[in-house]
C-alpha cells in the first residue's frame, strides 16, 4: 500500500510541475492540453508541437516595413542612412549641427523634407510624417533610416515614410559636392 501511495504522490507532483510551467507561460491552450493528456511525456510532446505552431504563425504574419530603427535608448555613436539596398552611410552624432523639417513643394506623395546638416555632409530625407524622426533626433535615439518603397507607404498608417535619401558631401571649400 505504501508503494502505491508513493507512486500517486510522485504522479501528482509531476502534474503540478507541468501546471506550474504552463501557468508561467500564461497559456490557457497549453493548460487545456495538459489536462487532456494523462502522461507527462505526451504533454511535453504536445507542448513542443504548440511551440512550433506558434513560431510558424509568427513567421507567417506579414511584416510591416519600417523606414527607421530607434527608440531603444541604445546610445549609438552613429546615425546610419540606407539610401538603397546596397549602400549604408553613417555619420557621428557629434557632427550633427542642425536639422530643418519643412514642406516639400510640388510632391503630393512625399509632402515633407527633413534636412540633417552634418559638418561633412547634408542628408536630405523626403517623405511623409517625418515628425517622429525629428523627435528621435532630439532624443539622440535614431539609429538608422532607410528608404521604403512607395507601394508600402499606405501600410505604415501614422508611422514615418521615407521616399528618398540624398547625401551631399561637402568638399574642402565648403560647397556641396554632387
Amino acid at each position: 500500500m505504501q508503494g502505491w501511495a508513493l507512486w500517486l504522490q510522485r504522479g501528482l507532483l509531476r502534474n503540478l510541475f507541468f501546471v506550474a510551467q504552463l501557468a508561467w507561460a500564461q497559456s490557457p491552450l497549453l493548460v487545456a492540453t495538459i489536462k487532456r493528456n494523462a502522461s507527462p511525456a505526451a504533454s511535453a510532446c504536445k507542448f513542443m508541437s504548440l511551440q512550433q505552431d506558434l513560431q510558424a504563425r509568427r513567421a507567417a504574419e506579414p511584416v510591416t516595413p519600417s523606414c527607421y530603427s530607434g527608440g531603444t535608448r541604445s546610445g549609438g555613436a552613429f546615425i546610419e542612412f540606407r539610401p538603397d539596398a546596397h549602400r549604408r552611410v553613417g555619420f557621428p552624432w557629434a557632427q550633427l549641427c542642425h536639422y530643418t523639417l519643412e514642406p516639400n513643394p510640388g510632391d503630393a506623395d512625399a509632402p515633407e523634407r527633413l534636412t540633417l546638416a552634418f559638418s561633412t555632409a547634408d542628408v536630405v530625407l523626403v517623405g511623409a510624417r517625418l515628425g517622429k524622426l525629428v523627435e528621435l533626433v532630439n532624443a539622440h535615439d535614431l539609429d538608422s533610416v532607410s528608404v521604403v518603397d512607395a507601394r508600402h507607404a499606405g501600410l505604415l498608417a501614422r508611422a514615418p515614410w521615407v521616399a528618398s535619401i540624398a547625401i551631399a558631401r561637402l568638399d574642402k571649400s565648403g560647397s556641396a559636392a554632387g
